[in-house]
């Protein structure tokens, strides 16, 4: 009678951790890597550029990044970017 109902809880563990960390796991998107900006990086908030690329698989992309503010924190400037 206890080996039944602790296999119960077990099970029940089991397949809320399973649930869970499949939620979890959608939560960090889709793992894509940011593209790399040759040059310096010089904001200037209000300025921005358009980006064309092409995929390992050979799909064509295009995006926009511009500097849309800036914040101080602990000291150091850091700047909001819209992609």
């Amino acid at each position: 009678m206890l080996v039944k109902r602790i296999t119960k809880v077990a099970v029940a563990c089991c397949l809320c951790a399973v649930f869970l960390a499949g939620s979890a796991y959608a939560q960090f998107g889709m793992r894509q890597q940011a593209p790399t900006l040759g040059g310096l990086f010089n904001p200037v908030i209000g300025l921005g550029a358009d980006y064309d690329m092409t995929t390992s698989k050979g799909e064509k992309m295009n995006f926009q990044m511009s500097i849309v503010g800036s914040d101080t924190i602990n000291g150091k400037q850091g700047y909001w970017m819209d992609i």
